[in-house]
């Protein structure tokens, strides 16, 4: 998926141009996770048992690689790692509920932009 933003930050003149391009990139972001939430949907044909369905060594590893990317970043680990746990493994049990899933991504992404420092593009 292509993100069009049509002014690089620092082209911004003010906080219009910003929080344009910050809504164009938050909803590829959550398009994103809406294309991944149907992969989860479609892995569940594959997962047979409650160990297949938890897998927690690939958990473990997914979330390694996780944090290791936001770090490439600039981003916060800690807060990138809360928003896969919670987008992986919400705290109800209907892991099917896409506004459940939703509702615990928006909090952990609001989470991230509260203690994140953003760094400008190369």
């Amino acid at each position: 998926m292509e993100v069009i933003n049509h002014l690089q930050p620092e082209a911004c003149a003010g906080m219009e141009d910003i929080r344009r391009e910050i809504d164009a990139l938050d909803q590829a972001v959550i398009n994103l996770l809406g294309k991944r939430f149907q992969y989860v949907l479609a892995a569940s044909k594959f997962k047979t048992s409650a160990t297949s369905v938890r897998a927690p060594e690939r958990f473990k590893a997914m979330l390694a690689t996780r944090r290791t990317w936001a770090e490439a970043e600039g981003l916060n680990p800690d807060a990138i790692e809360k928003m896969y746990s919670d987008l992986v493994n919400p705290r109800r049990d209907s892991r099917a509920d896409p506004a459940y899933v939703s509702a615990k991504t928006g909090h952990a992404l609001r989470q991230l932009s509260a203690t994140t420092r953003f760094v400008a593009p190369p």
